[in-house]
């Protein structure tokens, strides 16, 4: 991942936390030239001390399906982001803010048991927060038995995390400021997630120079 420094937090809480806001992920296998991505809602193996990810995907997915147990795996999780163009204590052009998490691990396949666990407990994160939440044990036994059978198990055993959280960090604390009212009374969902964020990881400006400046590697402009 491009991380900055003022960008960079590759602590595991911080992965995690981002992880568990923004639980649809993709999951890159693969190597080369034969790349594979594939869309999935992901759960923390152990919400309160997590070591690495559960989730489960179609068997009829080949390039999952054969992957074999030990092969190095990468999630990616986006989270909100948004383009303010929204700077008043210095000229600048518009930039993105977003935050994104990249987990690396070992991928292993489960056996039916802790399948079972997998898949009721993504039931329940996923449908807790509805005001009538869809119910595992609504369904006969018999139908989630032969369904169970079309979908296959996993862990990954965290080796690596990188986190890249691009909140205007780069910025004057003026800017900062006006990025963060601006972004909360857009009334557009992401930008105002954006804004939460920014909030969240208490962002109030730069006091030296910013890395990001292409004149701290390239020099002045002649």
């Amino acid at each position: 991942m491009y991380q900055p420094d003022e960008f960079r937090d590759n602590s595991t809480g911080s992965a995690y936390a981002h992880i568990m806001d923004n639980p649809f992920g993709i999951l890159v296998t693969g190597c080369g030239g034969n790349l594979n991505a594939t869309h999935l809602p992901f759960l923390l193996d152990e919400e309160h001390s997590p070591s690495g990810l559960l989730g489960h995907f179609a068997r009829r997915n080949e390039s999952l399906a054969e992957l074999p147990d030990g092969e190095e795996v990468m999630a990616i999780f986006a989270g909100a982001d948004a383009s303010p163009s929204l700077y008043r204590a210095e000229k600048d052009v518009p930039t993105w803010n977003y935050s994104a998490v990249h987990l690396y691990g070992r991928y292993r396949r489960v056996g039916q048991r802790e399948l079972s666990s997998i898949l009721a407990r993504t039931v329940d994160r996923f449908e807790r927060k509805r005001s009538e939440p869809w119910r595992l044990d609504s369904l006969p036994e018999s139908i989630t038995r032969s369904l169970s059978r079309g979908v296959i198990g996993f862990r990954i055993e965290t080796t690596r995390i990188e986190g890249g959280y691009k909140l205007s960090q780069d910025k004057l604390a003026a800017d900062v400021e006006s990025v963060q009212l601006g972004l909360h009374a857009s009334r557009h969902p992401r930008a105002e997630a954006v804004a939460e964020e920014m909030r969240r990881a208490e962002v109030r400006g730069r006091t030296r120079p910013p890395t990001t400046d292409p004149e701290a590697w390239l020099g002045p402009v002649r």
